[in-house]
C-alpha cells in the first residue's frame, strides 16, 4: 500500500506557509512525501495521521477528480429519497429529544439535498 492523500490535505503542504523563495524552491524539489514530511517537522502538532492509501501497484492517478463523472459515488441499496427522508427522521428525533439544542429547527431540511 502506499498513501495518496492526507484526509487534512492543506497541514501536509509546507508551501501554503513558506514565502521565502530558496526554501520554497528546495521544497519544490521534494517529492509529495518528503514535502509532507516536512510540514510534519514544521508544525509539531501532528500527532495522529489519517490518509487515504492504494495498492502499491496503482500507478495512475489514485484520487477522485470532481471532474470525472464515472467516479460518482452511487447508492446500491437505497434511493436517494428514502436515504434524505430517513436522515430527516433521525435529526428531527434529535431536535425533539436534546433539549440541550438551542439552535434553529430547520424548516425543509430536505432542500439541501
Amino acid at each position: 500500500m502506499r498513501p495518496v492523500s492526507f484526509i487534512e490535505p492543506i497541514r501536509y503542504d509546507p508551501l501554503l506557509l513558506i514565502s521565502e523563495p530558496d526554501l520554497s524552491g528546495r521544497l519544490k524539489e521534494m517529492s509529495w512525501l518528503e514535502r509532507c514530511a516536512f510540514a510534519e517537522l514544521m508544525s509539531g502538532n501532528l500527532k495522529t495521521h489519517v490518509f487515504y492509501a492504494v495498492a502499491q501497484q496503482r500507478q495512475a492517478v489514485s484520487i477522485a477528480q470532481p471532474t470525472d463523472e464515472g467516479l460518482v459515488p452511487r447508492l446500491i441499496d437505497m434511493e436517494g429519497a428514502a436515504a434524505a427522508a430517513s436522515s430527516v427522521k433521525v435529526s428531527r428525533a434529535i431536535f425533539r429529544t436534546n433539549p440541550a439544542y438551542a439552535g434553529p429547527r430547520p424548516s425543509n431540511p430536505l432542500k439541501y439535498c
